[in-house]
């Protein structure tokens, strides 16, 4: 990639964390919002975008940015995969999407091998920071409002300290707050 590119990163709650109506029937209005958001962050200049693959926001948003290369081929994505192996407990549609996007990435990242389960929490937290490191903005999906423990909690204080722009979808209201 270009050091010159603009970048963001995508972080929210896996499918199964996410609010029952955003993983059946409002889920069309998130990816909406992401969707809204890839827009925004290309209008000021971000051309490369950062996926950590995990169902749910990851996926959702990598799916946004697939969408939006084909009007906007100067788009980039990159998918951060946290360690080999990571889709193996994926099935169906999901596991679908994820072979899809993986096939249709500029560039993946497998930033660890294969792992004993008790050392993929660490590859996730590791997974984050390379996002974060490597991107001028983030993309959450989060409710600030909750002082919650999660790596999308850990990632959103990651940007902070980073100090790097960050663009909240409430999980709840999908109102978009820069």
């Amino acid at each position: 990639m270009n050091i010159n590119q603009k970048s963001a990163a995508f972080t929210g709650h896996r499918l199964s964390k996410l609010p029952l109506a955003l993983q059946k029937e409002k889920r069309h209005l998130l990816i909406n919002a992401l969707s809204s958001a890839v827009n925004e962050l290309y209008n000021d200049g971000y051309t490369v975008f950062y996926s950590g693959m995990c169902t749910g926001v990851d996926l959702w948003g990598a799916r946004c940015v697939l969408e939006f290369k084909n009007t906007h081929p100067d788009v980039k994505l990159v998918c951060a995969i946290p360690f080999e192996g990571h889709s193996a407990a994926l099935n169906g549609e999901e596991k679908a999407l994820y072979d899809s996007i993986v096939k249709n990435a500029d560039s993946v990242v497998v930033l660890r091998g294969r792992l004993p389960y008790s050392e993929r929490a660490r590859a996730f937290n590791q997974r984050n920071y390379y996002m974060v490191k490597n991107s001028d903005a983030l993309i959450a999906v989060f409710d600030r409002s909750k002082n919650e423990k999660s790596g999308t909690a850990n990632t959103v204080k990651m940007a902070y300290e980073k100090g790097i722009r960050i663009i909240f979808i409430d999980p709840e209201s999908l109102a978009s707050i820069t």
